[in-house]
């Protein structure tokens, strides 16, 4: 319990010492193609970390019985987001690279939490 805490401790730290960036906005979904959105590769935020829950924890005030804890710094302040295996999976995907497209065919629900979430950069690779 101690050494998941530590690592969520320390994914605190990283992501609050992150490089600044902005997170992609939903609502430039909409000034997108189609053809353009599908194909669009994914940039994970800088601040983005992912730690996996051995047993629930009480970090920060806030109790998380998921698999996984997503940190995001979308703006200033970081947000926590429990997250279960198929989140956790489609992050990894998304952090080795991969197209908006392939994420929302594998997973759209999850894809949403992650969209929502801030875990990745406005920046638009193509």
């Amino acid at each position: 319990h101690w050494q998941t805490l530590a690592h969520a401790e320390w994914a605190w730290l990283c992501a609050h010492g992150a490089a600044d960036a902005p997170a992609f906005d939903l609502a430039a979904l909409t000034t997108l193609q189609p053809e353009t959105l599908i194909a669009t590769m994914l940039t994970v935020h800088p601040a983005a970390q992912l730690v996996q829950l051995h047993d629930p924890i009480l970090f920060h005030g806030q109790v998380f019985d998921r698999d996984y804890l997503l940190l995001t710094r979308p703006m200033h302040d970081i947000n926590l987001v429990g997250l279960d295996e198929g989140a956790a999976a489609l992050f990894a995907m998304a952090q080795k690279g991969c197209t908006f497209g392939a994420m929302l065919d594998l997973d759209p629900a999850n894809s949403q939490i992650l969209l929502s979430s801030g875990a990745f950069q406005t920046r638009i690779i193509q």
